[in-house]
């Protein structure tokens, strides 16, 4: 189940309402490519930028390039002991926007290792069926088959690849859990990388090496999903909630 929280002004809400009639035609409204990233472009943008400030937190920057005027969230990834791998596992999301109105948002491979693609796209179809409740400004929806909820299960060596090495790992007779944590930065650059803000944690068998459960709350995302054994591609909807930045 989705559940997003509308405490917000009577414009925006008006335009969250607009918003939702698109998606609940997703393919009409939605372009969705693979470039490397996983970008989506909405054919008739209704959220205007400020919008993208009052539905999250500031950004860390931004930056007016040929594509449009680029607004990078990004979260930094954290390390238990201060020692910083090599490579960069840091996870950056992207909006972009044209003419004052949110128009695309690029989502890069990593991102897609804590929240599988089939899984973000199945959320915005759900979202096109909300049920609104203007006295408590909320918006319900389920996931349903239809949304193309064919989720491909993680391996701890494709999560290690793509994330590089976790935060934890705890093991017990039956099962291993990693967990990757990371810190969002803001613009000022006041904050602290030792204080986690989001995680992502995945559970494995130990007796086969197959994914048993994931608990993630990322970007203002809340999701928890379970895979029964020797299930291999679960079309079973996950339960997901958004949250505004205060709640975290």
């Amino acid at each position: 189940m989705l559940t997003l929280l509308l405490l917000l002004p009577g414009c925006l809400y008006l335009r969250l309402l607009e918003l939702k009639k698109q998606l609940a035609a997703f393919d009409d409204y939605v372009v969705v490519r693979e470039e490397g990233d996983l970008v989506l472009t909405f054919r008739e943008p209704v959220l205007l930028e400020q919008d993208l400030h009052a539905l999250f937190e500031p950004p860390t920057s931004v930056a007016d390039t040929p594509d449009g005027r680029r607004l990078t969230y990004l979260y930094q990834k954290c390390h238990p002991d201060g020692k910083v791998e090599e490579g960069n596992y840091d996870i950056p999301l992207i909006f972009v926007c044209r003419e004052g109105r949110f128009v695309e948002s690029r989502i890069p491979q990593r991102f897609l290792a804590v929240f599988d693609r089939s899984f973000l796209i199945g959320a915005l179809r759900s979202m096109g069926r909300a049920q609104v409740d203007i006295g408590k400004r909320t918006a319900t929806g389920q996931m349903e088959d239809g949304d193309g909820m064919t989720v491909a299960l993680p391996t701890q060596e494709t999560l290690t690849g793509k994330l590089g090495r976790p935060y934890e790992r705890s093991e017990t007779e039956e099962t291993t859990t990693l967990t990757w944590r990371y810190a969002f930065k803001p613009a000022s650059g006041d904050f602290d990388p030792t204080r986690p803000t989001e995680y992502a944690s995945f559970t494995f068998r130990c007796a086969d090496g197959s994914f048993q459960a994931s608990d993630v709350q990322f970007a203002g995302i809340k999701g928890r999903f379970h895979s029964p054994a020797g299930v291999t591609q679960p079309t079973t909807s996950p339960t997901l909630q958004t949250v505004g930045a205060d709640q975290r």
